[in-house]
């Protein structure tokens, strides 16, 4: 069950305002990722809005050949979902960023290294290249990269969705 906070999205637009204005002013190039961050948001903030994505999404997973046995997304209870409570059903299986870790496990074990190694030789890559050259000069740190990204994401977005809901009740 997730429950909206009645504030939320007004501290949401004002955290991502402040937020776009100091990019503005001191890091430019994440101005386009906020902006699509910030959308992807403010389009989950009604959750009979989010049921019907899911449905659909789950929909279009189910006729794919390769992903349909692979990803479930949870049905949601529509008639028990609004706007601000969405009610699915609880998937039995692996976190989705416990199985992130462990393929950043599996990819740093089979290069002989470390996950923490990976990230520092990928961050001395960057501040030595930039990080276009950078992921150019290797795939496998590209996709590191993307894999990075996607566990904070999914680290983050729990602990956002929880300070936003039930957590900043009194």
């Amino acid at each position: 069950v997730k429950v909206k906070h009645p504030r939320v999205e007004d501290y949401f637009r004002s955290d991502m305002s402040i937020i776009k204005d100091f990019c503005s002013l001191a890091m430019r190039q994440h101005l386009p990722a906020l902006r699509e961050i910030e959308k992807q948001f403010m389009s989950e903030f009604d959750f009979s809005r989010e049921a019907a994505n899911m449905k659909r999404v789950a929909g279009m997973l189910n006729k794919h050949p390769k992903w349909g046995r692979l990803v479930r997304v949870p049905e949601p209870h529509v008639h028990l979902c609004s706007e601000g409570v969405l009610v699915m059903e609880m998937l039995p299986g692996v976190r989705l960023e416990d199985g992130i870790r462990q393929s950043l496990r599996d990819v740093a074990r089979a290069r002989g290294t470390s996950p923490e190694v990976l990230e520092a030789e990928h961050r001395r890559n960057i501040e030595e290249n930039g990080l276009v050259a950078a992921s150019r000069q290797n795939l496998r740190i590209k996709v590191y990269h993307f894999v990075t990204r996607a566990l904070d994401i999914v680290r983050n977005a729990p602990r956002f969705a929880w300070n936003w809901t039930l957590g900043a009740l009194p």
